[in-house]
């Protein structure tokens, strides 16, 4: 007979609905957004459970650095908060001048 084998550990929902788990970012529905949620994960998947233990997003695992983005929310297509963030400041940077444009994309 075989046992699962799994981590699991509380997680803050972070404000642009994604939670880490070992460098990789899992989204969540938004009405998460800064509440704590259990994750509970192995080698194949990561499953996000609310206070109450209902399971509430399933995610095929991901590799460090990447998003995956859920299928149950509204964000679909829109660039999460850290790429966003980047995406603005390059743009700022090419307006501040070219030196300073080249710079920032680099």
């Amino acid at each position: 007979m075989l046992f699962p084998c799994f981590q699991e550990g509380r997680r803050r929902v972070h404000r642009d609905s994604f939670v880490e788990v070992e460098k990789a970012y899992y989204e969540v529905p938004e009405e998460y957004i800064g509440r704590d949620v259990w994750v509970r994960w192995d080698g194949r998947m990561v499953r996000v459970f609310n206070d109450k233990l209902e399971q509430i997003e399933v995610h095929a695992r991901s590799e460090r650095g990447k998003f995956t983005y859920s299928e149950n929310t509204t964000s679909r297509g829109r660039l999460c908060g850290v790429e966003h963030t980047a995406a603005w400041l390059i743009k700022r940077a090419i307006k501040i001048g070219p030196q300073c444009g080249a710079w920032a994309t680099r």
